[in-house]
């Protein structure tokens, strides 16, 4: 298992979550801060988890499309940004549980940004290409 020191931003570069995160076969979990996360988002957030944990999964989709319309990224501690998918935050207070994978590019590799805008392959970075889905409850 890897653990990265990662910042969630939306796609202005706006800090959304601050946290640490465990890497296991391609699926990231961990704790965010959620004090810089907007009222808006929160309730995006809040609305997924309230669908979770009653059940009502024919509603997933209702619900998880607006996660995905809001294109967050994560940065992680070396600068390199990439494209989230399966993003969930449960909040508990200002914290929350947070569990994501890399999104992957047109060739199954993901791919992503460094700090100064080029394009990295994925290729330098095998460990975090995902396959798996965690509930992380």
């Amino acid at each position: 298992m890897n653990t990265h020191t990662v910042t969630i931003t939306d796609p202005s570069g706006t800090v959304v979550a601050r946290g640490r995160v465990t890497e296991e076969q391609g699926m990231f979990t961990g704790i965010m801060d959620l004090t810089e996360m907007s009222h808006d988002l929160r309730a995006v957030f809040d609305n997924f988890a309230e669908t979770v944990s009653q059940g009502v999964f024919s509603r997933l989709d209702a619900v998880e499309d607006p996660i995905r319309e809001l294109r967050l990224e994560v940065v992680f501690e070396d600068g390199q940004r990439h494209s989230t998918e399966d993003l969930q935050i449960f909040r508990s207070g200002a914290d929350g549980s947070v569990s994501f994978r890399l999104a992957k590019g047109a060739d199954g590799m993901s791919a992503g940004t460094t700090a100064d805008g080029s394009i990295s392959d994925g290729g330098a970075m095998p460990d975090r290409r995902g396959t798996g889905i965690v509930d992380i409850r």
